[in-house]
């Protein structure tokens, strides 16, 4: 599968004939069928990285909540063996025209941020977090949502320069499947449940992987299963 992404130059030639070019999908591909045997149909959960490493020596308490939510989804995917990728504190970087509304056609924006985690799912599609440690959700929340806009934006934003056709349209859908959620595990759900708030995961639902497994239950389903290649095509992105 060929999801369109740039050549580049390799300096070990396996010959004298080799100039060096190497095709950028075939090289990701060799390396996930090396480190991830099967992985076009996962029955298990890989972390990517597989730990998670402080950003600095002395974590702050918003470092602590996402390595308390790395190990959370990590403890959940494996006692129920969920056939899927779990990339963290992974770092984006699009240009996408359609970001802001105000430029012209001629002009392009940069999408620039970091997932804090986003679950590709054999069967039930791509999910995004943004995880925040605050105790209230007034602001924060707000905030979150704004990124996790931005997440989706950004694998927008990859499926327009990098895609074609029918695999375009199958990464589009999937980008907006759901609708992202806002991970705040120090924060009581609100006693009087607001709107802007639906989407969020709270303390209850954190607490043990029991009740993540009904927060999951009760939030991620879909009618029939991702496509294959869509899959393929995500996981190597």
């Amino acid at each position: 599968m060929m999801i369109g992404l740039p050549k580049l130059k390799s300096c070990g030639q396996s010959d004298l004939g080799d100039d060096g070019t190497r095709s950028w999908d075939g090289q990701i591909g060799d390396y996930i069928d090396r480190n991830y045997p099967g992985w076009q149909n996962p029955l298990h959960t890989s972390m990517v990285p597989p730990e998670f490493s402080y950003r600095t020596r002395n974590p702050d308490e918003g470092q602590r909540t996402e390595k308390d939510f790395f190990e959370l989804v990590q403890k959940f995917g494996e006692s129920r063996k969920e056939g899927m990728f779990v990339f963290h504190s992974l770092r984006f970087k699009e240009r996408d025209s359609e970001w802001n509304e105000y430029l012209t056609k001629t002009e392009s924006n940069w999408l620039i941020g970091e997932h804090d985690f986003v679950i590709i799912h054999r069967q039930l599609g791509v999910v995004f977090f943004q995880v925040k440690a605050a105790s209230k959700p007034k602001g924060k929340f707000g905030i979150a949502r704004q990124q996790l806009d931005k997440d989706q934006q950004s694998l927008h934003a990859f499926a327009i320069k990098c895609l074609q056709g029918k695999l375009k349209r199958g990464v589009d859908k999937e980008v907006y499947l759901y609708p992202g959620f806002v991970v705040m595990p120090n924060c009581s759900r609100p006693s009087s449940p607001q709107l802007q708030y639906k989407n969020g995961i709270f303390k209850e639902d954190c607490e043990t992987v029991e009740a993540f497994s009904k927060w999951w239950e009760d939030n991620i389903r879909r009618k029939g299963t991702i496509d294959q290649e869509v899959f393929n095509c995500l996981v190597m992105r």
